[in-house]
């Protein structure tokens, strides 16, 4: 079995002021986080799997060290399977939700911080598949929710941009329901339905990569 795995993760932030945190500021940022995945598994199959995820969010401090955000989450999906006998399947989906974290800033020096964000999402995703069988559809549409834990540090390179770098969702506990629809070539229709609650450590879920490092630049 052969994987490979990209992730790409960046950030950045618009603030209308200085270093200096005051309250009632306000925030432009965004967070752009992709995957791309590649599973081989020899002399069976091949899948292959791409998502890029958009996080734009607008916050507002509530005192010099209490950040609140608020975001919205778009997302493109596409899924690629492919046996060694021809057959394949392929799938094109898009996720669409809104967020909210509340970060804390706890200064380690005179400009260097370490951020605690704690926030939520809650997300719609839609995949459509296609086989190679005439006449097959294939529909996925889940409800997802999550809480989780992002950890991080942010720092100031000089007077107009910011470095900030940390975890997405360290630690989540998240549900989701989902329903798979697919119609045979023979007419015939299966549904499936299923749903879970869990705990994970060290993964994301609002974001599509675990580590994430930006830039901010000062308006």
């Amino acid at each position: 079995m052969n994987k490979k795995l990209l992730l790409i993760g960046i950030s950045f932030v618009f603030i209308s002021a200085n270093a200096q945190f005051n309250a009632g500021q306000r925030i432009l940022s965004g967070n752009i986080s992709g995957r791309i995945g590649k599973d081989n598994i020899e002399n069976v199959s091949t899948q292959s799997k791409f998502n890029l995820t958009f996080v734009p969010t607008i916050g507002k401090f509530k005192d010099s060290r209490t950040l609140n955000s608020y975001g919205l989450i778009l997302g493109i999906e596409n899924q690629n399977s492919k046996v060694t006998n021809g057959d394949f399947n392929e799938g094109d989906g898009f996720r669409l939700g809104v967020t909210y974290t509340r970060t804390k800033l706890y200064p380690l020096t005179k400009d260097f911080y370490f951020t605690l964000g704690f926030g939520g999402d809650i997300t719609y995703f839609n995949l459509k598949n296609r086989a190679q069988q005439p006449n097959y559809h294939g529909e996925q549409n889940m409800i997802s929710a999550a809480i989780g834990v992002t950890p991080g540090l942010m720092f100031p390179l000089n007077k107009k941009i910011l470095l900030q770098t940390g975890f997405n969702n360290l630690a989540t506990i998240s549900f989701f329901t989902s329903t798979f629809t697919e119609k045979l070539p023979t007419n015939v229709v299966n549904k499936n339905t299923r749903s879970a609650l869990g705990f994970n450590a060290g993964s994301s879920v609002g974001a599509a990569s675990l580590f994430y490092i930006g830039f901010s630049a000062f308006l």
